[in-house]
């Protein structure tokens, strides 16, 4: 039997926080905010809306739709993720805590990227988070969410990737070691991180693990936690940066809402 889920402020911690950005960077973080800002501009009337980011992570996805002119507010559990995240001096304002602890609100559009709601242990933990975005919208306020596909997943099982980044000043080499219980819908995926000097003779010097324990909830369950929050017009896409119309195949899955 799999442990049960973790908090992200531990899971996220400093050595994680410190190399996250490195471990991420074949991610195209532009194309996915082009496309979520292009949803966005449809969506919303307002022409300076106002934008939450909810596990905001080291902040890339909100720094780059700052940088396109836009009012945002970025939040994590994790105070070393925010702490990586402040020191990009980016033009957000960066808060480290729960969502439920926030006093901000009056927020046009919300969204909530890379699977942070299968971090939730419980159909009940997903909706108290749904229903905390919920009150932070203005009426009409669209909320976007993205989360793992347990359809697809169980289908094709997911297997151990690794991939190398080098560096100028180091190699880094992270493996992502799945483990899954598809009968409770869970799956945790341990990372392993080393990295390495560079030069003539390369030596490690530094190896950490991190492991995510993850809830596979299926697009009804979502859904379903939706619509208790008080969210209607929900629709299913793709992840970002396709954002196409979904199926049963695709890994990653985007929801659409609005309050």
């Amino acid at each position: 039997m799999l442990a049960p889920t973790v908090t992200s402020n531990q899971t996220y911690n400093r050595d994680f926080a410190d190399y996250y950005d490195r471990i991420t960077a074949h991610k195209d973080y532009q194309s996915e905010i082009d496309t979520l800002v292009r949803y966005m501009r449809k969506v919303i009337r307002d022409p300076n809306p106002r934008v939450l980011d909810v596990g905001c992570g080291t902040g890339h996805h909100a720094a780059l739709m700052a940088q396109k002119g836009y009012d945002i507010t970025a939040i994590d559990l994790s105070p070393d993720m925010i702490r990586i995240a402040a020191a990009k001096n980016a033009d957000v304002k960066f808060k480290s805590g729960d969502i439920a602890e926030m006093a901000d609100t009056g927020f046009h559009f919300c969204y909530s990227l890379f699977n942070v709601i299968n971090c939730f242990p419980s159909l009940e933990a997903l909706i108290a988070f749904f229903k905390e975005v919920f009150v932070r919208l203005t009426a009409g306020g669209v909320f976007f969410v993205e989360s793992w596909n347990p359809i697809a997943v169980i289908a094709v099982p997911p297997e151990i990737v690794e991939r190398t980044y080098e560096y100028a000043d180091e190699k880094i080499v992270r493996k992502v070691a799945p483990a899954s219980d598809f009968l409770n819908q869970r799956l945790d995926l341990q990372y392993d991180i080393d990295v390495y000097s560079t030069g003539a003779q390369p030596e490690k010097v530094k190896s950490f693990t991190v492991t995510h324990q993850l809830v596979l909830f299926t697009p009804l369950e979502i859904e379903y936690c939706l619509k208790q929050a008080g969210f209607r017009n929900i629709n299913v896409h793709t992840a970002l940066p396709e954002m196409a119309q979904a199926t049963a195949s695709d890994r990653m899955l985007a929801f659409t809402c609005q309050k």
